[in-house]
């Protein structure tokens, strides 16, 4: 629930107003990565991945060594002055982050999938508004 991501995060405030944001390298066509929603505090960014029903692949796609959203992420944020950010200015938001914290929201959990996402490192949160 939001009250309870407040009590683990702090004052949290959303990058380009909880709309996706994408990246790409500079002198590359293809996107780099591409992020469902992100929410920043003072030095972490959430990475939210939104799904309705959240799966194993879900997990495999935010914290897969090197190709893991996590990873591509927190590459942006050493390297800013090598991506460039749709919309724009949402690479500028995000300046000065230094943490990923991954997220997995939906509205249907299987349990073995919330475990499986908590043993990983990754928040569930879902969108009913039950946490």
């Amino acid at each position: 629930s939001d009250e309870a991501s407040q009590n683990a995060y702090g004052e949290m405030s959303l990058v380009n107003r909880g709309e996706s944001v994408s990246f790409k390298e500079i002198g590359q066509k293809r996107k780099y990565l591409e992020c469902d929603g992100l929410v920043k505090n003072t030095d972490a960014v959430l990475l939210n991945e939104a799904k309705a029903a959240p799966l194993d692949k879900h997990i495999h796609s935010l914290m897969a060594p090197q190709e893991g959203k996590v990873d591509k992420l927190s590459n942006v944020l050493k390297n800013p002055e090598r991506f460039t950010s749709t919309p724009a200015g949402a690479i500028k938001e995000l300046q000065g982050l230094k943490r990923v914290i991954p997220v997995l929201s939906g509205f249907f959990f299987k349990h073995n999938i919330v475990q499986q996402a908590r043993s990983s490192g990754i928040a569930c949160v879902r969108t009913d508004g039950k946490g």
